[in-house]
This record gives C-alpha cells, sequence and structure tokens, in this order.
C-alpha cells in the first residue's frame, strides 16, 4: 500500500497489487485531485489504457468518529 504523501491516513494501492487486479502493469501515476477524505490518481497503463482511481477515508459523523 502506498501513503499519501500530503494525507498519511489515505492509501492506495500498490503497481504491483493493482496490476494483478487489472491484468496490466502500471506504467505511470499522477494525483488529480487530494483532500482530507479522499485521494484521486489516474493511471496509465500498458496497451495505452488510463482509469481513475480513487482512495477514500469511511464516512464519520459529528464527532469525527466511523458510523
Amino acid at each position: 500500500m502506498l501513503t499519501n504523501p500530503h494525507f498519511p491516513e489515505l492509501m492506495a494501492h500498490d503497481n504491483a497489487s493493482l496490476a494483478r487486479r487489472l491484468g496490466a502493469d502500471i506504467v505511470g501515476r499522477s494525483t488529480i485531485h487530494e483532500w482530507p477524505p479522499s485521494w484521486v490518481l489516474r493511471l496509465s497503463l500498458t496497451g495505452g489504457r488510463e482509469l481513475v482511481y480513487e482512495s477514500q477515508l469511511p464516512p464519520t459523523d459529528r464527532t469525527g468518529e466511523p458510523w
């Protein structure tokens, strides 16, 4: 798992684990958007496909506790 450099509580799958799930190697990764509850990445795969990947924190109530 990778950790967001600005919001360490946000994590994303590493290239090897995503490649196993997607059936193609990840050749590029760039951040589209990041803020405390989510991290959105553009993934470039072999063969020219591009996907959007989002990692997010679980919902919380007004006290900040997970539901």
